[in-house]
């Protein structure tokens, strides 16, 4: 009987390992589904990518291979990653460009999630989906509705705009931000282990993206969301724990930043060099461009990036409204609604009697061609967007069906947690206002830390998406864990008796429906009441009020529109969700079919963005490979002695980088241009090719211009560039940056050099005669490492066609390290020369690539051995369930 009894145990035992087995298979499998499921998806939204071999066209991505050209070449030929490029801009740290990062946390992490999607369209996509659906499932939402909602998310129309215009850096870090932010949430409300975990991670493969931007704004979202936290351990008495858990995110914060430092402290250390740091000059920066309907102009920040540039692309308080009616302010640039032959702009301009208006201000103005006036007029006024930005490529919207599901979230969530979806979201709006909500973003711009820093404030309405979808995700399962006593005492519950509804699922559904009607409603009523202007209007309406009358009812009946379709989808959604509160559907099954009819809304929107025109048959990396080069670049590529390139074929030198990934030069494409670079090139508006060829000869020798391409076909040979270094005969010194800079417009750099007073021990006693016999002259090039050979009688300076940087680089005389070469001409480098024969080697050995990099390998180890330890945890935690518990 004993033995029957041990063998019934056994088998009990066994029983219970399967079961465990079991669970933990039901338990990992169904993420391993929805995993396939995201790639599908994302397959199957890009289609011509994964199926076609198309492309998307992807402007930055494009110009960001041109940028790494002389990166990419030695990486390729030696197996070396250079620290410092001649390519860009004259010469500047690679950081900016190609991260200099030992970042493996974040890297194999990465590569490990998006295996299946290496296309760089699909993977972001499928990189944005899969990132919103774990950090769905860390703060406890349904594996089905974490899928359902991860799609959505997908499809948000900036998505769709960034990815094709080739933004994948941004998108990458905004793809991980529900991870950090989900991580961070169940962190205090959850799992410490696990949240701190994931966050470390998504902090780490966040900065190791390199768009501090993003990540800079995602820090605004927990910084919100944590002080709720603290309020809500306040009153539950919960400050210890609390404490651990801000321990816990400063820690991997830490990590994060530790693991990225080989790149983030060298982009620190660019960041002081460039535009957007301290400028040495003390007259007045360039005036910005006021807002036609704010004649004042506002003062720059004494560091960081001009006023009218950060705020430039503010949206207008109603623009707002764009996350739920994509055209209410007509969306984007990219459409005239002379385009549409039903329209009232195209039926104005064709009236008769119009036409003859057009024909007397055509006349008036000096123009002759009255059909030319009036394709000028087009181009210029008839735009379908009608905001203040200086451009819009499309709108940011989010969805009718998201708005609606986040307004049943907000009415069903309680507590901190609401409030700090609520607040983050307000602020975030707030930010992206910009300049029309002055009284508090100028405050932010003057003296909140590195706010000023960054262009387009309503970026942060990008970081919104996800932390949209993680409200709605909890929303929608305190939805499905309905407890009617939990909102006894709330406003909504006094709101419900009034539309004849309960304090019930299916009275949350319908209020939540009537508020997105009542918005429908009030959407309506303010495009019926009122002109439906742009600041443009005016003046149009000089030469013909009825062209603005005409554009008006455009506007309004587009935005219209927009209001209709919306109640349409309200009324469906709002309808399918009733069913599942009514326990006809499952919630599952209801997640799934509110998230297709959330597709088909987004998908129409985003029709108009992304089609077949938007694709290509070679993708960015292939086609910018396969440069064509003109005739000008194949005859220039003859000369292999070492010079640079100015290029107006290409358009203006400083905003494209395709002459980057040919020849050593001048200009480039950057959104953080070098700033003596920037002030040097504006201030004798060098991207003017006639000033530049007629007034700056001597600035194109001294910065060893040899080749200034002015057509495809042609271009000017220099023979009067001076070459790699020079040897000057009179040293002038001037007070200031401000002196230096306007000392340049009449130098002789043959024979004189610039610099400020600062340096006067530095030149003091100096020998600059001309002797007979001295002589420099680069010996040997590498971007990092620079050789010369010099012989002189007696001491000399020497200045070398070389950027100016500060930072890291090193110079050594005969292999001894000596003081570093200074500021010279303004942006390029000076150096003593001791007397007789010597090498002199410039070195860009930065402590911040060289140590950094090391601290960083160190912490990604780090973070690698806690998220082994969390996976060891969390499957022995699940083996050790009991079948009940599992």
């Amino acid at each position: 009987m004993a033995k029957n009894n041990n063998t019934k145990k056994a088998k009990e035992s066994n029983g219970g390992s399967s079961t465990n087995t079991n669970s933990l298979l039901a338990r990992f499998g169904k993420h391993l589904i929805a995993y396939f499921v995201l790639i599908a998806a994302t397959m199957l939204y890009l289609k011509p990518v994964a199926f076609d071999g198309m492309s998307l066209q992807q402007h930055d991505n494009v110009q960001a291979v041109y940028q790494q050209k002389e990166i990419n070449d030695y990486q390729e030929t030696q197996g070396s990653v250079i620290r410092w490029t001649n390519h860009m801009f004259g010469g500047m740290p690679t950081a900016m460009m190609k991260s200099n990062n030992y970042n493996y946390a974040g890297t194999y992490v990465g590569k490990v999630i998006t295996v299946f999607t290496q296309k760089s369209e699909l993977r972001t996509l499928f990189l944005i989906m899969i990132c919103g659906y774990i950090g769905l499932v860390l703060v406890g939402v349904n594996w089905v509705l974490s899928l359902c909602l991860s799609i959505m998310l997908g499809f948000f129309t900036a998505n769709t705009l960034y990815i094709a215009a080739g933004h994948t850096g941004k998108m990458d870090v905004l793809a991980i931000t529900p991870v950090i932010v989900g991580a961070f949430i169940c962190a205090y409300r959850k799992n410490m282990l696990l949240g701190t975990t994931f966050f470390t991670i998504g902090i780490s493969y966040s900065i190791m993206r390199n768009h501090v931007q993003m990540t800079y704004y995602t820090y605004f979202a927990l910084g919100i969301i944590g002080l709720l936290f603290l309020i809500d351990a306040i009153k539950k008495q919960q400050i210890p724990h609390f404490g651990k858990f801000a321990l816990s995110m400063l820690v991997g914060t830490l990590l994060g930043v530790a693991s990225n430092l080989g790149s983030l402290w060298a982009i620190y250390e660019y960041g002081q060099a460039s535009t957007r740091g301290k400028s040495e000059l003390t007259v007045k920066k360039e005036a910005p461009v006021a807002d036609p309907r704010n004649k004042a102009e506002k003062p720059n920040a004494s560091s960081g990036l001009p006023y009218d540039y950060v705020f430039g692309l503010s949206m207008e308080k109603m623009e707002v409204a764009s996350l739920m009616f994509p055209n209410f302010h007509g969306g984007t640039q990219g459409k005239s609604f002379y385009s549409d032959p039903k329209s009232e702009t195209y039926a104005a301009f064709n009236n008769p009697a119009i036409q003859q208006e057009l024909i007397a201000a055509a006349r008036k103005n000096g123009i002759k061609d009255p059909n030319q006036f009036m394709n000028q007029l087009i181009n210029q006024y008839t735009r379908q967007y009608r905001g203040s930005q200086t451009m819009s490529g499309g709108p940011i919207y989010y969805g009718v069906v998201t708005c609606l599901l986040l307004f049943l979230a907000l009415l069903l969530l309680q507590g901190a947690v609401k409030w700090a979806f609520v607040g983050t979201f307000a602020f975030f709006i707030l930010l992206a206002w910009g300049k029309h909500f002055a009284a508090f973003n100028d405050l932010m711009y003057y003296y909140f830390p590195l706010y000023s820093k960054f262009r387009d404030t309503k970026m942060t309405l990008l970081v919104a998406q996800p932390i949209v979808i993680l409200a709605i995700g909890l929303g929608l399962m305190k939805l499905v864990r309905f407890n009617a006593e939990e909102y006894a005492n709330t406003w909504s519950a006094k709101v419900l008796p009034k539309i004849k509804q309960t304090v019930s699922k299916e009275g949350y559904v319908l209020l939540a429906g009537l508020i997105g009607l009542g918005i429908c409603v009030l959407a309506y009523l303010y495009l019926s009441m009122g002109a439906i202007s742009a600041p443009t209007d005016a003046g149009l309406a000089m030469i013909s009020p009825k062209l603005v009358a005409a554009l008006e009812a455009d506007r309004a009946a587009l935005a219209k529109a927009d209001v209709l379709r919306a109640i349409g989808f309200i009324l469906v959604t709002t309808g399918i969700l009733y069913a599942y509160a009514k326990e006809k559907l499952s919630i599952e099954i209801a997640g799934i079919v509110v998230a297709l009819v959330a597709v088909i809304d987004l998908g129409m929107i985003n029709s108009d963005y992304l089609n077949e025109n938007s694709y290509t048959a070679k993708n960015y990396q292939v086609a910018s490979k396969e440069q064509v080069l003109q005739k000008s670049d194949r005859d220039i590529l003859k000369d292999k002695s070492i010079y640079k390139v100015v290029d107006y074929s290409r358009g203006a030198p400083s905003q494209t980088a395709a002459t980057s990934g040919i020849h050593k030069s001048l200009g480039g494409y950057s959104a953080a241009k070098p700033l003596l670079y920037q002030e040097f090139w504006n201030y004798y508006q060098l991207d003017n090719g006639n000033v530049a060829l007629k007034q700056h000869s001597n600035l194109m020798n001294m910065m060893n211009v040899k080749y200034i391409i002015v057509s495809p076909d042609r271009f000017m040979d220099n023979p009067t560039a001076l070459g790699n270094v020079w040897f000057v005969q009179n040293i002038q010194q001037v007070k200031n940056a401000d002196a230096e800079l306007a000392a340049l417009d009449d130098l002789n750099p043959t024979l004189n050099a610039v610099v400020q007073e600062k340096y006067a021990d530095y030149v003091k006693g100096l020998e600059t005669d001309y002797q007979a016999g001295d002589k420099i002259s680069l010996k040997s090039y590498h971007p990092d490492t620079m050789v010369y050979q010099s012989e002189t009688a007696k001491d000399r300076f020497a200045v070398f066609s070389e950027m100016y940087y500060p930072k890291g680089w090193n110079v050594y005389i005969d292999g001894e390290k000596v003081a570093p070469f200074i500021k010279t001409n303004y942006i390029l480098r000076g150096l003593k020369i001791p007397a007789g024969k010597h090498e002199i080697k410039m070195i860009y050995e930065p402590q911040s690539v060289l140590l950094g990099a090391t601290i960083g390998t160190i912490a990604s180890v780090v973070i690698l051995l806690l998220l082994l330890a969390t996976v060891i945890k969390v499957v022995i935690a699940k083996k050790t369930e009991s079948p009940t518990a599992a």
